[in-house]
C-alpha cells in the first residue's frame, strides 16, 4: 500500500493515524508529495492529485473519510466506521476524483 501525503495536510495526518490505529503502519509506504507541482508522482494516479491517496494495486482513493472506512474493511474490523460496508471501492475511489474536480472549480 502507497499512501500519498504532504507534511502539512490535516487530512493526510488523520490519515497516518488511523493506519497506526488500526495496525497498518508497518504495511504503508508513506510517499511526501508537493501539490500543485508538474513532477507530483501521486498525478499518475490521480488526476487531481489530492492528499491523502491511497493507492492499493488497481485501487486509488482519495478522501480521508474513506480511506479510514477501507482501512477498517481490510483489517476486518469496524474501528472507525462500525455501520459502514461498501462493496464497490473503485467506485469510492472515483467519487473522490469527482469531488476534487468540484473543489477546484
Amino acid at each position: 500500500m502507497k499512501l500519498f501525503i504532504s507534511p502539512n495536510s490535516p487530512y493526510g495526518r488523520i490519515a497516518r493515524i488511523a493506519a497506526i490505529e488500526i495496525g497498518l503502519a508497518d504495511r504503508i509506504e508513506h510517499i511526501y508529495v508537493e501539490n500543485r507541482t508538474h513532477d507530483n508522482p501521486l498525478l499518475q494516479y490521480s488526476p487531481v492529485a489530492r492528499v491523502p491517496t491511497l493507492v492499493f494495486g488497481d485501487l486509488v482513493i482519495s478522501e480521508s473519510r474513506h480511506i479510514c472506512a477501507y482501512f477498517d474493511e481490510f483489517m476486518g474490523v469496524r474501528r472507525f466506521f462500525p455501520a459502514r460496508h461498501v462493496d464497490k471501492w473503485q467506485e469510492v475511489g472515483l467519487e473522490g476524483v469527482v469531488v476534487g474536480f468540484l473543489d477546484g472549480l
